[in-house]
């Protein structure tokens, strides 16, 4: 018990501490520049973007804003992989386009980009990094101050529904209409089938089923805790998974799945509750969370849908066997403090073999319940990397 009070006591003044720190206000980054303040629209001759978005098929995506012979051009790229696993290749691409932009919206993207900071250039998308790259060049200088980032995520979302509609604009098309629709149709019934999951951030995330079944796993950080609760899953008791009182609005045959229900006596149990199968798996393994007091949990949706969510452990014996499994998505913790690390977690990953691998719970001090860099030296196989506050649909 004194063990246990002193680690939630240890983790509670980080995030304490965390807190002090003064992120917003009226300053920069040392050594930043600032879009709009130090460079100006005539001064931008090249910008790129470049993410991976697994969400929708498209797996690549690739957007250039440039000048050339005084005009403004947008350039714009997407592959699908053809495979499961690997990097988009040049056969993969489906959809390549350039067009000339109009003086107002190359200034709709200058006020997209303004605001954000650009510092010393340190990597490449040929580094081996993963997106999304941001590189901003002007008056044809590319040998510093080169890395853009934006704001808040918000502003960059909203740069991405922009680059959308102009690649939308110009696109050739590639398919007939009737192709087109019976696409989206198909698209559409398997939206309509998924399970849609929200990070709310550190470990906690929120699923909400096809049929409307809400479920929150490890409560205590973020927002979307106002639907009425069908099942709340806790992996082990500490505060930052435990917050049970997080969720104030719950239907009247909720149920509440702990560590405690998830294994009896050394076995693990496994729940079927129609909309969903809960089967619980081993965690734990260092000093920080015992093995007999911590588990994992797999959920097996309707549509065939696995998620693996391995709480708070370092590697475990069990996740030799969840290979078996054939899941979809794995979320792996790596915060390297009280559990095992990004590069662990990686290790973990490619032996659970999902195929979509997640970094979560990355900072325990982190204000913010998430860290980029963390999440950035994560690899796994299918990797997708969830901002606080960003859904994804559970496809199989």
């Amino acid at each position: 018990m004194k063990k246990g009070l002193f680690l939630a006591i240890s983790m509670m003044l980080a995030f304490l501490a965390a807190g002090c720190v003064t992120i917003g206000g009226t300053g920069r980054t040392a050594g930043a520049r600032v879009v709009g303040e130090d460079i100006q629209i005539g001064d931008i001759t090249e910008f790129y973007y470049t993410y991976e978005n697994i969400n929708y098929n498209a797996f690549y995506q690739r957007y250039r804003f440039y000048t050339e012979d005084g005009k403004h051009m947008f350039f714009h790229e997407t592959r699908e992989r053809k495979d499961d696993y690997g990097p988009a290749t040049e056969e993969d691409t489906t959809l390549t386009g350039t067009a000339e932009l109009t003086d107002e919206q190359w200034s709709e993207f200058f006020r997209a980009v303004s605001g954000g900071e650009v510092r010393k250039r340190t990597d490449s998308a040929e580094s081996g990094s993963r997106g999304p790259w941001m590189y901003i060049y002007w008056n044809g200088d590319q040998s510093k101050y080169q890395k853009y980032s934006f704001p808040s995520y918000a502003e960059q979302k909203a740069f991405e529904e922009f680059c959308a509609s102009l690649a939308a604009d110009h696109a050739d098309p590639v398919k007939d209409h009737e192709t087109a629709e019976d696409d989206q149709e198909e698209q559409t019934e398997e939206d309509d089938m998924a399970p849609t999951l929200l990070y709310q951030g550190h470990a906690s995330l929120r699923i909400v089923t096809a049929e409307g079944q809400v479920i929150y796993i490890d409560p205590f950080m973020g927002e979307g805790y106002d639907l009425p609760a069908d099942l709340i899953l806790m992996t082990h008791g500490h505060f930052d998974h435990s917050r049970e009182d997080l969720i104030t609005n719950r239907k009247e045959d909720c149920a509440v799945i702990t560590w405690e229900d998830g294994i009896m006596s050394g076995t693990y149990r496994s729940f079927d509750l129609g909309y969903v199968t809960v089967e619980a798996v081993d965690a734990g393994y260092n000093k920080n969370h015992d093995v007999s007091e911590c588990v994992g949990f797999v959920l097996t949706f309707p549509n065939g849908v696995k998620v693996y969510i391995s709480g708070d452990t370092s590697t475990t014996p069990g996740m030799s066997l969840l290979a078996q499994e054939e899941l979809d998505y794995a979320f792996l913790c790596c915060d390297g403090v009280y559990n095992m690390d990004a590069e662990e977690a990686s290790e973990c990953a490619k032996l659970i073999n999902a195929k979509h691998s997640i970094p979560y719970h990355t900072d325990p001090a982190n204000p913010e319940g998430f860290d980029p860099e963390t999440a950035e030296r994560f690899d796994g196989p299918g990797k997708i990397v969830l901002q606080p506050g960003e859904e994804l649909l559970l496809h199989k």
